[in-house]
Parts: C-alpha cells; sequence; structure tokens
C-alpha cells in the first residue's frame, strides 16, 4: 500500500509541476526537452533492466504498462524540463552546478527508495551509476536544446 501512496503522490506532484511549468514557460522548448528526454527513457532503462542491474518490482499502473512508466515518462521528464528552464540563462558552471544538485536530489530520493520500498530493486548497479548517468543525461539534453535553440536563431535571422 505504501508504494501505491509514493507512486500516486508522485503522478500529481509530477503532473501539477509539468502543468505550471507548461503555462509559465517557452512551451515549444519545454515540450522538446520533455519529448527528447521521454524518447531516451523509452530504451536506456529497458536495456539496463533487460542487463539485470536493476528492476522496478513494483510499477505504476502494471497491469498496462511494463516499464516505470510513472518514472519514464512523467516525473523525470518533468524534472528534466525544469532543469532546463531554470540554467536557460547560466553560464557553464552554473549548468554544470544546477545538474550535478537535481542529480543529487534524484539519487538520494532513488536510494531511500531502493532501501525502503519495492519500487526499485539494485542489483549490480549503485546509487554512484544513477549519480553519473542522470549528471550526464541533464548535460546532453541541455546541449541538444542549445543546439536547437541556436539552429533556430540561425533560421529566423537568415529568413527573417
Amino acid at each position: 500500500m505504501f508504494n501505491q501512496v509514493i507512486q500516486w503522490f508522485v503522478f500529481v506532484v509530477s503532473l501539477i509541476i509539468l502543468l505550471i511549468i507548461l503555462k509559465k514557460s517557452l512551451i515549444r522548448d519545454s515540450l522538446i526537452v520533455y519529448l527528447i528526454t521521454v524518447f531516451f527513457s523509452s530504451f536506456i532503462p529497458v536495456i539496463l533492466i533487460e542487463q539485470h542491474y536493476y528492476e522496478h518490482p513494483v510499477r505504476f499502473l502494471s497491469q498496462y504498462f511494463s516499464s516505470a512508466v510513472l518514472f519514464d515518462y512523467l516525473a523525470f521528464p518533468t524534472l528534466n524540463v525544469l532543469f532546463n528552464l531554470t540554467t536557460k540563462q547560466s553560464k557553464l558552471v552554473g549548468v554544470l552546478a544546477q545538474a550535478v544538485l537535481y542529480s543529487a536530489l534524484m539519487t538520494t530520493v532513488e536510494f531511500i527508495l531502493e532501501r525502503y520500498t519495492e519500487l526499485i530493486k539494485y542489483y549490480t548497479w549503485t546509487w554512484m551509476h544513477s549519480f553519473v548517468t542522470l549528471i550526464a543525461f541533464f548535460l546532453i539534453v541541455r546541449l541538444l536544446i542549445s543546439l536547437i535553440r541556436t539552429a533556430d536563431e540561425r533560421e529566423r535571422s537568415r529568413v527573417g
């Protein structure tokens, strides 16, 4: 029961945050970041789970989905959108610091969930793998959206 309460809490909070973000931000950029994150979350975790690095014994809507749909398609993409919005005007050091901060917070929550719930179970995976992977993922998506913005600005200046 406790696992389901946590999952529904994450669902509601993530949905509220996402709706607030989309209402108050650059919708196009936010949607691009969201979709890039969902794209990569569609196969990277599946590969890691199939290789038995970790598993999600209890999953949100498990009767419909075999993946950790709540994290892969809502919570993590929402946090990545938030990260990209909070770093949009940041210099490199600020982007790196925020990537470390977001990753540290997420890894801490994951570590607690792994230890005290059935939502995640590590086999050969560790909290350090999560921490480093999250930092890399935040930075890669941040780089991709920066490249998209730059290409868009060039196109607009050339056309306009």
